[in-house]
């Protein structure tokens, strides 16, 4: 009971910390769900004028076979489903029309919190099998308020809220030595569907499927293999049937132009940018590097797929043209991977270097510093519209040098 306390006060700070919903790529997130109870169907035809009224969208949307839908994943629109039919049928969504109003925003934000809120319950458990209870919660801290859980995943139904939970529940089941029955078939189904929930976590699936596969009997392989099929197939079946082709549009590489925008500029944009840098807003996680040392060291085989992983998607979401992340707070395309740098604090944590007089101190001002950072961003709108147009500056995706204005920090708007 003591661990969902834990849950429900970290949903509570975050809907107290959201005082305006920023609704972006995920707007109609819920409009799909709602399409899907009413009309057996993903598509967004019934809202029609709705859409054609709200013009600041329309990159979300495309039309397909003269049928208009949502660019976007539908993981997260399945998983919420259920919600929003018992929200529907008891009248909590308002409808007039062929319009959804009033309160589909908070809807959204109280689901996007409660998913993020939940992640940490994974992380906790993790941490307990290897550190003391008080050690466990400054993990939980740092992972709920000192990262993009806090500024970017509780905020809205973007693809990273899903993300990380399922992510965050397989690192769990991956690292526990608790006896879990049927454990394999479970992070078959994880894995595979966090692949409908967001197309870079082709990274983690493979690769920990690699390990899985590799590490595993006969029987808990095939019980894998074939859980992990089930969602991808489904995948597959869906965008079939709604949208004529193998894969939805934005799992294509050409649609977003992956691999074309690798740089130095981009790489090292991604880590120490002072508008996107992930050690610029989460300082803290500069611990991580010390863990990973650890598993180098000790040749650790599990731990070094998850060096991997991070690896990989440093330079995925690098050569992608647009890898600020539009309009976002900080390093948005990095909040995936939150629960294998936070495993590699945790690594860190139940060596002895924690002992260390000088570590003690660093380590607690990097969480404090990360937690002030992510909270100033998350409780005023005005490091979300730091992307806007603003005096002589451009908007961020009409002028992407803004990313490296040492005179405008995000953070500090």
């Amino acid at each position: 009971m003591k661990k969902f306390f834990l849950v429900y006060i970290i949903f509570l700070i975050y809907l107290i910390s959201n005082p305006v919903p920023i609704i972006n790529d995920s707007r109609y997130t819920i409009h799909t769900s709602l399409s899907l109870i009413h009309q057996g169907n993903l598509d967004l035809d019934e809202y029609k004028s709705l859409i054609k009224h709200e013009k600041e969208w329309e990159y979300t949307i495309r039309t397909v076979n003269h049928h208009i839908y949502s660019i976007y994943p539908n993981g997260t629109v399945f998983f919420i489903t259920p919600v929003i039919f018992l929200l529907d049928k008891f009248g909590v969504i308002l409808k007039e029309s062929n319009l959804v109003l009033n309160n589909v925003d908070r809807i959204e934000v109280l689901l996007a919190s409660f998913i993020s809120a939940l992640s940490a319950l994974p992380i906790y458990l993790i941490s307990r099998e290897r550190l003391r209870r008080w050690q466990s919660l400054l993990v939980v801290l740092i992972f709920s308020f000192g990262t993009s859980m806090w500024s970017t995943a509780s905020k809205a139904l973007w693809q990273h809220d899903l993300s990380v939970l399922i992510l965050s529940w397989s690192l769990h089941l991956l690292t526990t030595k608790k006896n879990i029955n049927d454990r394999y078939m479970y992070l078959g189904m994880l894995l595979g569907f966090s692949i409908n929930t967001r197309p870079t976590n082709i990274v983690p699936a493979v690769l920990l499927s690699i390990y899985i596969i590799t590490s595993v009997d006969r029987r808990d392989k095939f019980l894998y293999m074939f859980s992990f099929l089930v969602p991808v197939l489904f995948l597959i079946f869906t965008s079939i049937l709604a949208y004529g082709t193998l894969l939805p549009l934005y799992y294509e590489p050409s649609f977003n132009n992956v691999g074309t925008s690798l740089s130095f500029q981009t790489l090292a944009g991604n880590m120490i940018s002072p508008n996107r840098g992930l050690f610029v807003f989460s300082p803290i996680l500069i611990f991580s590097f010390f863990g990973i040392y650890k598993t180098i060291k000790n040749k650790d085989k599990f731990s070094m797929i998850c060096i991997f992983v991070l690896i990989c998607h440093f330079i995925l979401i690098s050569s992608y043209p647009q890898w600020w992340g539009g309009w976002s707070i900080g390093p948005r395309l990095w909040t995936d991977m939150m629960p294998f740098f936070i495993y590699f604090i945790i690594l860190l944590l139940s060596n002895k270097a924690r002992h260390y007089p000088l570590f003690v101190i660093f380590f607690f001002a990097f969480t404090v510093l990360s937690v002030i950072i992510h909270g100033k961003c998350s409780a005023s709108t005005n490091a979300m519209l730091w992307n806007d147009v603003s005096g002589s500056h451009k908007s961020i995706d009409d002028d992407p040098t803004r990313i490296w204005d040492y005179n405008d920090w995000q953070v500090l708007r």
